[in-house]
């Protein structure tokens, strides 16, 4: 098996995988395009598994940010027994969360357990409450290592001016570009659409910018 870069998207998805193994249900990883081959990629095989800076800071603020997530809506559950699940709203709540948060909990955690009795409900809350830490720290623990985040202002600069959006992931591939350059691991794996389809566009960014790298961009099912 190849060396392996991942991104942030692959992270999350692992992260969802194992949550539900702990609850025993299909549920927060039921979208997860390729489970198996994201399972086997973070933990199989003698190759190297990194992350850039950018990936590590972007993963553990989203572990934050969803320990928080799940302690409000267990405390939300306990103080209105006799109100659904969909009734809850994080807008209203003391909680930072951003869009695709707020998308996630609506759709993939509101709707999935609406149904379910209420102190199931605080049950599952609490207990994904308590281990995302424990899962974070387990995932960190697979990594062989953890980049910094690099600065490359001529190349973040060429990149966001590319017809595709990349928002937030323009540092991504900075990070992914320096480790090739320095390590050799030129292998970027995304389950982000914004990356994971626009290898031939960010390959040429990197050539007109004079790298001498080329990434190769896969999903975990591609590999």
């Amino acid at each position: 098996m190849p060396d392996v870069n991942f991104d942030t998207s692959v992270l999350v998805d692992y992260l969802r995988l194992r949550l539900d193994d702990i609850l025993g249900v299909d549920r927060l990883g039921g979208d997860v395009r390729s489970p198996g081959e994201t399972r086997q990629l973070l933990t199989d095989g003698d190759n190297r598994r990194v992350v850039g800076g950018k990936v590590d800071g972007e993963f553990g603020a989203l572990c934050d940010r969803h320990q928080a997530i799940y302690g409000d809506m267990f405390d939300w559950v306990v103080e209105n027994p006799d109100e659904p699940l969909v009734e809850y709203d994080i807008t209203a709540r003391d909680v930072r969360v951003s869009q695709n948060d707020r998308d996630f909990v609506r759709f993939d955690v509101q709707v999935q357990w609406n149904d379910d009795p209420e102190e199931k409900q605080a049950s599952d809350f609490r207990r994904l409450n308590q281990e995302v830490q424990n899962i974070e720290r387990e995932l960190r623990q697979l990594l062989d290592r953890v980049y910094p985040q690099f600065d490359d202002e001529e190349l973040a600069g060429a990149l966001d001016n590319l017809s595709v959006d990349l928002g937030h992931d323009t540092a991504v591939v900075v990070d992914a570009t320096k480790i090739a350059k320095r390590d050799g691991i030129d292998l970027l794996v995304s389950t982000d659409s914004d990356t994971a389809d626009e290898q031939e566009a960010l390959n040429g960014c990197l050539d007109e910018c004079d790298r001498s790298v080329e990434l190769t961009i896969a999903r975990p099912d591609e590999i």
